[in-house]
C-alpha cells in the first residue's frame, strides 16, 4: 500500500529526505500519545476496571511501540487531567483536597506504575 507510513519513509529515505521522513513519524507518534492519553482518561471517567486500564496500556505499548518512560508520563497526564482544575492558584490546594478521591487516585496510579514491574 502507498499509503502506509513505512512506504513513506523509504520513499523520502531513498529520495535523500531522511529528515521529512523523521519528521513524519514524529507527527505521527505524537498524534498516537494524545490518543492513548484521551482513552485513558476516558476509561477513568467511565469507571472501567484498574485490570481493563492495565491490559489496555499493555497492549497499547506493545502495538505502538511506547516506551515505558512515555508510557509513565501519559499516565500521569491521564490521571491528573481526569480533574478539571480551578485557574486561581491559591484555591487549587483546596479544591483538590475537596474533589480528589484520593485512594481511587492512589489505587490507580500504584496499578498502573505496576504493570511496569512485571
Amino acid at each position: 500500500n502507498k499509503r502506509s507510513s513505512e512506504h513513506f519513509s523509504k520513499y523520502f529515505n531513498d529520495a535523500g529526505l531522511k529528515e521529512l521522513s523523521d519528521f513524519a513519524k514524529n507527527q505521527q507518534s505524537i498524534g498516537t500519545r494524545k490518543e492513548l492519553q484521551k482513552e485513558i482518561e476516558d476509561q477513568m471517567s467511565r469507571g472501567d476496571t484498574l485490570k481493563d486500564i492495565i491490559a489496555y496500556t499493555r497492549e497499547e505499548m506493545k502495538k505502538s511501540n511506547i516506551s515505558e518512560q512515555t508510557m509513565v508520563g501519559l499516565i500521569w497526564s491521564s490521571v491528573m487531567s481526569s480533574v478539571e482544575w480551578n485557574k486561581k492558584e491559591e484555591l487549587v490546594a483546596e479544591q483538590a483536597i475537596k474533589h480528589l478521591k484520593v485512594t481511587r487516585l492512589l489505587s490507580i496510579c500504584n496499578g498502573l506504575f505496576s504493570l511496569f514491574s512485571l
